[in-house]
């Protein structure tokens, strides 16, 4: 059940072996002659679908088959007419990541979306920067001037920092409300009628 949840809420592994290391490496190494400007041979990997679907010469890759993957073959240089990256060859552990890849069955992102994906954009440290990512910590409640009548109606740590804006803004709060008017605008928020 937990597994379940886990993979409901995006955190599928082979997705995030794809992000984590895949990715990156076609963007540091194929997409130069493989994107969205210049498209070689047909093939662009600059796109999950893509990269299912091949180029000129057929399927860059045959999902959990190592040895029937074109881009396999390429990148390990086995055959002297078909060897990428042109200038060097990938290291020995980037050559493992991909093969551990394929052998996985190839898996891509969950949602690719209608536009190309950037892998020249592709930083993992700046994503992982993003505040969604970042751990929930409570943050320090301000402290809040008096008031000109001398003191504070902060009744909760929330109030605090509603209290300190005004007080930035040069803003008083406004008198507390009767029993009738807060009931009134109770009953306008729930219901929707006065």
């Amino acid at each position: 059940m937990f597994g379940l949840l886990l993979l409901s809420l995006g955190q599928d592994p082979g997705a995030d072996f794809f992000e984590a290391k895949v990715r990156p490496l076609f963007a540091e190494h194929c997409v130069t002659c493989h994107g969205e400007e210049k498209q070689k041979a047909e093939l662009r990997l600059d796109r999950y679908g893509s990269i299912l679907k091949g180029g000129e010469s057929g399927a860059a890759i045959s999902p959990g088959d190592t040895d029937a993957s074109l881009l396999l073959l390429a990148v390990s240089y086995e055959d002297e007419f078909l060897q990428m990256p042109p200038r060097n060859q990938l290291a020995a552990d980037e050559l493992d990541t991909l093969h551990e890849w394929v052998r996985m069955g190839a898996p891509g992102p969950a949602t690719e979306g209608a536009g190309a994906i950037k892998l020249e954009d592709f930083n993992l440290e700046e994503r992982l920067k993003h505040w969604a990512y970042q751990p929930v910590k409570a943050p320090e409640t301000p402290s809040v001037p008096r008031s000109l009548s001398g003191s504070s109606w902060a009744r909760q740590p929330l109030d605090s920092f509603i209290e300190h804006r005004l007080h930035e803004e040069g803003l008083e709060p406004s008198a507390e409300a009767d029993r009738a008017t807060w009931l009134r605008r109770v009953h306008y928020g729930v219901t929707g009628l006065p």
